[in-house]
């Protein structure tokens, strides 16, 4: 028994791991997506993916999005069936320099990001804001998700007292019904 390590379940257990598999996704979705684009040279240049937070309180959840650079009027919010869809495009600047450039890194394109909802949140109430290069998107929680805090009372509250007075009067019924009646 002195070789057993104890175990705890907390959601900072496998956060390495889950970094490790986002950075492949990552790489595996700027490898693969069609939507490319070429440099002067006809090197391909990564597909623009922007980095997403998402943040969950009492209340809302918070979607943030990392997209410096790329104007408002270019980003599209949708929610349709209960998905969370937002696109957009990263537009190259097509100012023609007389200067050669060497190196480009920079990540330009269309991208799209959906997200299905959870069922206990008010489609209805989404709003987005976008300030300083990042989009951020609040999504309201129903009112029947919100936790609340119940109450314990002391002895027989008034739930329990209509409970007990229920089953009484259903057993005094049954004992008259059982009766025999005189003629």
């Amino acid at each position: 028994m002195k070789n057993l390590t104890r175990w705890t379940n907390n959601q900072d257990s496998f956060w390495g791991l889950s970094k490790l598999q986002r950075d492949i996704d990552r790489m595996l979705d700027d490898f693969i997506t069609p939507s490319r684009l070429l440099n002067q040279e006809g090197e391909i240049l990564p597909a623009f993916s922007p980095a997403c937070d998402i943040e969950e309180t009492d209340s809302y959840y918070l979607v943030s999005f990392d997209v410096p650079g790329i104007s408002k009027d270019n980003i599209k919010i949708e929610v349709v069936d209960d998905v969370l869809t937002v696109s957009g495009e990263k537009r190259t600047e097509q100012e023609q320099k007389k200067s050669a450039q060497h190196l480009i890194e920079r990540s330009y394109g269309q991208f799209k990001r959906s997200f299905t909802l959870p069922a206990h949140v008010d489609a209805d109430k989404v709003e987005a804001n976008y300030q300083d290069g990042v989009l951020t998107i609040s999504i309201a929680k129903a009112e029947s998700a919100k936790p609340r805090q119940i109450k314990i009372g002391e002895g027989k509250t008034s739930l329990f007292k209509r409970l007990a007075n229920s089953v009484t009067t259903e057993a005094s019924q049954k004992q008259e019904a059982s009766k025999p009646r005189a003629a």
